[in-house]
């Protein structure tokens, strides 16, 4: 992960820094501790969505890029689940690296089916573009800074095939206990967690719109999304250079129609109507066969 650390905060921080060998150790433990042993049960809820898009592919031929990868423990779940699904786990840390080695993927890093690679997911020049049909990010944006999290969602794209999934699990936003009866409830939980957690960027994230940013940065389109308890679920097709275009331009009109009164708005529709059925008679009469020269005109 690109900035993980001990939760909740310790008095003094660790010697060696949120992202050492001290704190991959303690990693698995504190976030079972902090979300009172449903922390397994949180990663887990992206499962069915990956279970639907692996039931029809040649899981064996399927390569999966498991990003901020910490301990490995979530990319464990999904192994257990395909043994012969090719992952790649991705982490800053050296030291989480070394723990998902020797610890949560130890056999699947020995059979040759998980490599794990040292990176920042911002920017990730050793992996090649279009290389991955899928890609995880199991709790990671709420760690980071607006423009880490824009750097990371296009660095994805780059590194996935266009129709290529990206299952997005992380904290619940404002807004989201609609999903479950809890619309006030969730909000006052969320604002509660900042002050007893070093979490320096979580008040953004869960402002943030992620659907336009990873429309924006990435184009990806929106397949399924799911809130449990604290946790969100978003899945992610990547968009082909025609769709992105053309998702592009209806953003962009979108956001021109905005800017216009309710009746101008109406106005211009009605006139981009008109002209789009004027093109149309306009390709009619281009492709009809000419009149005969002696043909009478009525």
């Amino acid at each position: 992960m690109t900035s993980k650390k001990l939760m909740p905060r310790l008095a003094t921080p660790s010697p060696d820094g949120w992202l050492s060998a001290k704190s991959a150790a303690l990693y698995d433990y504190q976030v079972e501790t902090l979300f009172l042993g449903s922390a397994d049960a949180m990663r887990r809820t992206v499962l069915p969505f990956m279970a639907e898009w692996l039931a029809g592919r040649d899981v064996a031929s399927t390569q999966l890029l498991d990003a901020a990868t910490g301990t490995g423990r979530f990319l464990s779940f999904v192994k257990d689940n395909w043994p012969a699904l090719r992952a790649t786990a991705v982490d800053l840390s050296p030291f989480y690296l070394d723990r998902a080695r020797q610890e949560a993927l130890q056999r699947w890093v020995a059979d040759g089916s998980v490599a794990c690679v040292q990176g920042n997911v911002e920017s990730l020049p050793q992996l090649a573009s279009g290389s991955f049909d899928g890609c995880t990010c199991v709790y990671l944006f709420h760690e980071l800074p607006g423009a880490a999290r824009a750097a990371a969602v296009a660095e994805f794209s780059r590194l996935l095939r266009p129709g290529g999934r990206l299952f997005f699990v992380d904290s619940a936003q404002r807004g989201d206990g609609a999903f479950n009866n809890m619309p006030t409830g969730n909000d006052r939980a969320l604002d509660g967690f900042p002050r007893f957690a070093h979490e320096p960027y979580y008040e953004d994230y869960t402002k943030s719109d992620l659907v336009s940013l990873f429309r924006r940065q990435g184009g990806f389109k929106l397949l399924a999304t799911k809130v449990a308890w604290v946790t969100k679920v978003l899945v992610f097709e990547k968009m082909s250079d025609e769709e992105r275009a053309a998702s592009d331009a209806a953003a962009a009109q979108a956001s021109d129609d905005e800017e216009l009164s309710p009746d101008a708005a109406q106005f211009a529709d009605a006139m981009r109507r008109a002209a789009a059925d004027w093109e149309a008679a306009a390709a009619v009469a281009s492709a009809a066969p000419p009149a005969p020269e002696d043909a009478l005109t009525v």
